[in-house]
């Protein structure tokens, strides 16, 4: 995640018709007025990155609030999707899921560890580990919200609970 002015001043870098010194604290101003409604987590490498691919000349502040609200949207969805991922497992398959997030956590090749879970795991947990693991990215790419900040607690509690129900969810 990035600070709002440091966001803009690398889109002014990035466009063609850049405001000049002058101008920038005014036109930066009237874009975070326009974007006060928008979590800061959306002030991200990705959204400057579609900023930089779909602004070839300095934005209106209604395009820049438009841009980071479908960012705020997909970092929302990201954190639902990690959420439902572990709803319904037992806790041997919510364990089995945090196992598959570390190795995919430390390694490098993380298409590859993927790749691996799937074919060696059941489906109900590669699933719930593909679907963490994009909210876990969301994480560690620095859109996180709220929200997604609370995906790992979720997780840590439901290891650290006692196993009362597993025979019963098997």
């Amino acid at each position: 995640m990035m600070s709002p002015g440091a966001w803009l001043g690398m889109l002014a870098a990035g466009v063609r018709n850049p405001p000049s010194e002058e101008n920038f604290p005014y036109r930066e101003a009237a874009i975070r007025t326009a974007c006060e409604d928008v979590p800061e987590a959306a002030w991200n490498n990705r959204s400057l990155r579609t900023a930089m691919r779909s602004f070839a000349f300095w934005p209106a502040a209604a395009d820049v609030h438009t841009l980071l609200l479908a960012e705020a949207r997909a970092i929302e969805l990201d954190e639902l999707r990690a959420r439902v991922a572990i709803e319904g497992l037992s806790d041997e398959q919510v364990r089995a899921v945090a196992q598959c997030q570390a190795w995919l956590g430390r390694t490098s090749d993380q298409a590859w560890v993927m790749r691996v879970i799937e074919e060696n795991y059941e489906p109900a947990i590669a699933a719930a580990v593909r679907s963490s693991f994009d909210g876990r990215r969301a994480i560690q790419a620095g859109r996180s919200i709220a929200a997604i900040a609370a995906i790992p607690e979720t997780l840590a509690a439901r290891l650290r609970a006692p196993d009362t129900h597993g025979a019963e969810r098997r």
